[in-house]
């Protein structure tokens, strides 16, 4: 850990130390395996599945992102930089959630009307 952390450093990139913290956290070893494993299944998927194989596991692989990054962020101190980072990016991502699931809904509700609208019609036509 310790080797790579000075390579790291020896390439001229500073490191803060709040993310040495959570590397220590969850270890090298996981995060490179997670990596590794992602663009494996990643590789399989867009193979041998279909486009929406690949868009189930793109789906899947940003919820698991996201419950890790929630598991990792109640893990680190309230002052700490990476935790307001993590907090202000799921606000981010809640928000264009929301606003896309708002827009389908309008969207759903609008054509309902003008389906509903042209039903009624058709029935007295």
């Amino acid at each position: 850990m310790n080797k790579i952390l000075k390579f790291i450093k020896s390439l001229g990139l500073e490191i803060d130390e709040e993310i040495i913290k959570v590397i220590r956290t969850v270890g090298i070893l996981k995060i490179i395996l997670g990596i590794v494993g992602f663009f494996i299944i990643q590789n399989l998927v867009s193979s041998f599945g279909s486009e929406d194989d690949l868009f189930k596991f793109y789906s899947i692989s940003i919820l698991v992102l996201i419950i890790s990054l929630v598991l990792l962020s109640q893990e680190l101190k309230a002052v700490s930089k990476i935790k307001f980072l993590i907090d202000s990016g799921g606000q981010i991502l809640a928000l264009l959630i929301s606003l896309v699931f708002t827009v389908t809904l309008i969207y759903w509700i609008i054509t309902w009307v003008i389906d509903a609208f042209n039903w009624v019609i058709n029935l007295f036509s």
